[in-house]
């Protein structure tokens, strides 16, 4: 939900009302847990939509950077450039593929990791989380090159698992923000360790299969 605040304030464009806003909040619980357990067999779909959404929301930093003080842009023409450029994106990162993994893993480890840190927070200084967060997301996208696919399925289960906890409780009630941040780990925690069994049993299988047919 933080994510999508500041895409919203981004854009220029008002908050969600509390009713819209819980109603994004079971969207989001869905998708992450698609990206929890078929978070390999959807990299694809989800590398596009990251990718998209990078491309669109540069295109728009950028468009805005570039005009300013020089010429106005309406606010339809900058919604344009940043869906055209969103579009260039993704699909820049549909033919060069491992760009495109290297982009989403960053992405999903980076969010996630920062989410962690504010929970627990272990630092109080805004710009050292987010360093930490941005390096740990380098390093998972770094590894990830290397270990393909069991990157793609850790990563994409906590990302998934993590995110569906936070969404979760944006719905739930919790007067104590210490039990509120315990659940969110605990729950979270739980949810990851299935995506990453489920998924390595299911893909594993369907490697298996390969190999009994050759």
């Amino acid at each position: 939900m933080n994510i999508l605040k500041n895409i919203l304030s981004l854009m220029g464009l008002p908050a969600l009302s509390e009713n819209r806003a819980a109603g994004l909040s079971i969207v989001l619980m869905i998708i992450c847990l698609i990206l929890c357990y078929f978070g390999y067999q959807t990299v694809n779909l989800f590398t596009a939509v990251v990718a998209f959404l990078a491309g669109s929301a540069a295109g728009y930093v950028i468009s805005a950077q570039v005009a300013e003080g020089r010429f106005e842009l309406t606010g339809l023409i900058r919604i344009g450039i940043s869906l055209a450029a969103g579009l260039l994106f993704a699909l820049l990162c549909h033919f060069v593929y491992r760009l495109g993994i290297f982009i989403y893993i960053f992405a999903v480890a980076m969010s996630a990791s920062y989410e962690l840190i504010v929970r627990i927070d272990g630092m109080t200084e805004r710009n050292l989380e987010k360093a930490v967060a941005i390096l740990i997301g380098i390093t998972a996208a770094l590894l990830t090159m290397r270990f393909l696919r069991t990157m793609i399925i850790i990563i994409t289960a906590v990302g998934g698992g993590f995110s569906f906890t936070g969404a979760l409780f944006q719905l739930i009630t919790v007067t104590d923000e210490n039990n509120r941040t315990l659940f969110i780990l605990i729950t979270g925690a739980l949810i990851a360790a299935g995506g990453v069994m489920y998924q390595l049993r299911h893909t594993k299988q369907r490697t298996v299969r390969r190999k009994k047919k050759r």
